[in-house]
């Protein structure tokens, strides 16, 4: 609760707020829960700012949608020169069919590219599975993620109402490896509610 007495999220949970006024005192309850209904979002914190989902030798991602319309619809003929957000606000949003998106190596891995200042939030897993991505709790192949963002010094967050969402409970082998490394601009860091993992999925990540 800030000095103006507005209430902000910063995790998810629940809470109980008390104030006080003289002998007055009253209470409220407040609940913060994740919304994993947002796909894989980049907004743009800059004009022109351009997304790219390549891998070494610009090779598009496969299997890949994207709607410029928060939604509406979806388009899949993304191409290796990525798409060009032409003002701030701007944004691209991801979903697609593929159980990895990533690599034994940062050469095979498909990770995102971001050419000026960009906002990311939204659940990564639209990328696994577009049509139950809000529920789906599991990744199953090895090196899922691996090197997704690495080396984005444009990614940020945006607030705490826009967070990156990583909802897997069931890790698999070198999942996250490098998923976020040298992105030194992001402050917060993703919540991570993995139960069952397997060696090095939270390696260098």
């Amino acid at each position: 609760v800030d000095d103006e007495g507005v209430v902000h999220a910063v995790g998810t949970g629940t809470a109980v707020i008390t104030a006080k006024a003289g002998s007055k005192k009253a209470t409220c309850d407040v609940s913060v829960v994740v919304n994993l209904e947002t796909p894989l979002t980049f907004e743009a914190a800059a004009d022109g700012a351009t997304v790219k989902f390549n891998k070494y030798g610009n090779i598009v991602a496969p299997n890949v949608e994207y709607s410029l319309d928060g939604g509406i619809t979806w388009k899949d003929d993304l191409t290796a020169a990525g798409v060009t957000l032409a003002a701030a606000g701007d944004k691209i949003s991801f979903r697609g069919t593929n159980e990895t998106y990533g690599g034994i190596s940062f050469d095979d891995c498909y990770r995102f590219e971001l050419s000026a200042e960009t906002f990311a939030y939204g659940n990564v897993m639209s990328l696994i599975n577009k049509d139950n991505y809000p529920t789906n709790k599991t990744l199953t192949a090895d090196y899922a993620f691996n090197g997704m963002f690495c080396e984005q010094e444009n990614l940020k967050n945006k607030d705490a109402d826009h967070q990156i969402f990583l909802p897997a409970t069931t890790l698999t082998e070198d999942c996250y490896y490098g998923m976020f490394t040298a992105c030194k601009n992001l402050t917060t860091a993703p919540e991570l509610p993995a139960t069952t993992m397997k060696k090095g999925c939270y390696n260098s990540m």
